[in-house]
């Protein structure tokens, strides 16, 4: 009976420990915490306000998908139906929940259930991101740039507007922020490798989500070259267990294709043939290299189908789209869309010098983060010239990048002098600001 008695009071002792360990570690991160409990109310604010084919791209071809799996338990041949080309994933997964949540009823979806597993799916983003800027500035000296990095990661319009969509982005997204925060564990502690491995893993599930993944496949691999105190043989086995685990991933989609008779070589986006009137002038170096900040700001909403627009011009339409996609939200809102891409402009000020200043200890230090641009920029390039289409420049194929540019942002602003250190930051702010109420205007005004 003594045994008994000192074990549950063992029991008690060891949760009452954990939940004060807990308790200090939310107290010491409750700036952060905040922050993302603002992040997915606003997600919440804007999903409820927002029909779910509002700001969104070929959702009923999506939830075609969904129904052809709930009907015929199967994965579809890519051509027969306009976005069955997609890898199975979130299909699968959207499948399942309306079972689930009893959102299908042998015919028709119930698309209010969809919308509530996208805004889960955008509020685990919300989390993952928290802890990635806890991981990324951990030490005293740094803290204080965890609540900018991860403001505007967190009211960026581009992934805001992913919470009410029914489709796959936004499910790609949380696995490539998932991969990333298992990439940056691990680099902090090399000799645990099994972070590196659920890496691989986490880019294999969002590869089978959305292709676009695939950009990203090469970066736990590339940080193995800049990895200090690791033997040569340590490197070339996880290389080579790296790309069997990835390979096994992705054999998955390709014997797909095999059974269905298709072949993994030809077209990956079969549907282009009704892109027709998106059809951009033929490439030409300027389009691929040049920008123009004063034509964002009289024209801050992207036009796919209007030259006068400059939507031929990758960077144009990119960072255009990271605020406001690819849709023309009225002309109430042109002048808080302009103050915003005022406030982006100015940003990229901080964040080129950002990466002037950590180019020295990029690779050594910073590898996850730094070799993400050149990775997604290269693929962006090579994407439109391959697909020269308006959408093609989009920032829902490139989302990610967000990441690595906050980090290079809060950086900058952190290696100015005092006097322009305050004055940047709150510019940094102003921004996160005007992200919020562009977001709350754009469900008030547009709906």
């Amino acid at each position: 009976m003594d045994y008994v008695i000192h074990t549950r009071f063992s029991r008690i002792r060891t949760i009452l420990a954990l939940i004060r360990h807990c308790t200090a570690r939310l107290k010491s991160h409750i700036g952060l915490v905040m922050l993302g409990i603002l992040a997915i109310v606003l997600r919440t604010f804007y999903v409820s306000a927002t029909p779910y084919d509002r700001r969104t791209y070929d959702t009923e071809a999506h939830l075609e998908y969904v129904r052809w799996i709930l009907t015929h338990w199967s994965i579809p041949k890519a051509a027969e139906g306009y976005e069955f080309y997609h890898p199975p994933v979130y299909h699968t997964l959207a499948a399942l929940w309306s079972l689930a949540t009893g959102g299908w009823n042998g015919e028709s979806l119930n698309t209010e259930s969809l919308q509530v597993l996208s805004l889960l799916i955008a509020c685990a983003t919300v989390v993952v991101i928290i802890l990635i800027a806890v991981h990324l500035f951990s030490t005293p000296e740094t803290k204080c740039l965890r609540m900018p990095f991860a403001a505007v990661v967190f009211f960026l319009p581009g992934l805001v507007l992913f919470s009410s969509r029914l489709n796959n982005d936004s499910l790609a997204a949380l696995f490539q922020f998932v991969a990333m925060l298992c990439l940056l564990r691990w680099w902090k502690y090399p000799e645990k490798q099994m972070r590196w491995y659920l890496c691989i893993v986490f880019l294999g599930l969002g590869i089978l989500t959305k292709m676009n993944t695939i950009v990203l496949g090469p970066l736990p691999f590339l940080c193995l070259f800049f990895l200090r105190h690791s033997t040569p043989n340590k490197k070339y086995m996880m290389i080579l267990g790296g790309i069997l685990a990835l390979l096994f991933l992705l054999c998955m989609p390709a014997l797909r294709w095999i059974l269905n008779g298709e072949s993994p070589f030809r077209q990956m986006i079969p549907n282009v043939g009704v892109l027709g009137s998106l059809v951009l002038p033929p490439t030409e170096l300027r389009h691929l290299i040049a920008f123009h900040p004063l034509r964002i700001l009289e024209i801050p909403f992207n036009d796919n189908w209007d030259d006068n627009g400059n939507r031929m011009y990758v960077w144009d339409y990119l960072i255009r789209s990271a605020l406001f996609g690819e849709w023309h939200h009225g002309p109430l809102l042109v002048f808080f869309a302009q103050i915003q891409l005022f406030l982006a402009l100015l940003l990229l000020i901080p964040i080129a010098w950002g990466i002037r200043k950590r180019f020295g200890v990029a690779l050594s230090q910073d590898a996850p983060v730094a070799l993400i641009i050149p990775l997604f920029l290269i693929g962006e390039v090579l994407y439109r010239i391959h697909y020269p289409f308006s959408c093609s420049q989009d920032f829902r194929y490139v989302t990610f990048i967000a990441l690595p540019m906050a980090y290079y942002l809060v950086r900058g602003i952190d290696s100015l002098p005092p006097v322009l250190r305050f004055r940047t930051m709150s510019l940094t702010w102003a921004f996160v600001g005007s992200a919020i109420l562009f977001v709350l205007g754009l469900v008030t005004i547009s709906g």
